[in-house]
C-alpha cells in the first residue's frame, strides 16, 4: 500500500465513522438521553458531525491530500478526544454507561489520529 494510499484510507475510515455516528446520534437524540442519565441535545453533537465528515470526503477526493487540511483533521479529533477526558473528568451526573460511550468513542478516535498522524509522516518522509 502507497503512503498515499495509508493516509487516505485512514481519513475515509474517519469519515465514514463520523457519517455513521452523526446519523445514530440524530436519530437516536432522544434515546440517548435517557442512556447518559441528562438533558442535553445530543442531535447537536451528531449534525455537527456530518459536515465534519463531508470535509474530510472533500480531503479525500482532492488528487493530492492536502497535508494542512489533515493536520487540522488531525486537530479535530485530538480536541474531541481532549473534550472526552474532560467531560469523564467533570463528573456531570452522566450514568457508567454513558462514560463507557464517551471513553470508547475517545479511543476510536484516538486511533484515526494516530492513524492520520501515521500516514501524513510516511507521505512526508516520501
Amino acid at each position: 500500500m502507497t503512503n498515499a494510499k495509508f493516509l487516505k484510507n485512514a481519513l475515509l475510515g474517519n469519515a465514514l465513522f463520523s457519517i455513521v455516528s452523526g446519523l445514530l446520534i440524530v436519530i437516536e437524540s432522544n434515546y440517548l438521553q435517557e442512556l447518559f442519565g441528562i438533558t442535553f441535545p445530543f442531535w447537536l453533537i451528531g449534525a455537527g458531525l456530518l459536515p465534519f465528515a463531508a470535509w474530510i470526503l472533500w480531503i479525500v477526493r482532492q488528487e493530492k491530500i492536502d497535508q494542512k487540511q489533515t493536520k487540522a483533521v488531525i486537530l479535530a479529533d485530538i480536541m474531541w478526544v481532549g473534550g472526552s477526558i474532560a467531560l469523564l473528568l467533570m463528573n456531570l451526573g452522566i450514568t457508567n454507561i454513558g462514560n463507557w460511550i464517551i471513553g470508547g468513542l475517545a479511543i476510536v478516535v484516538a486511533d484515526f489520529a494516530l492513524l492520520q498522524s501515521i500516514g501524513l509522516r510516511k507521505i512526508k518522509q516520501g
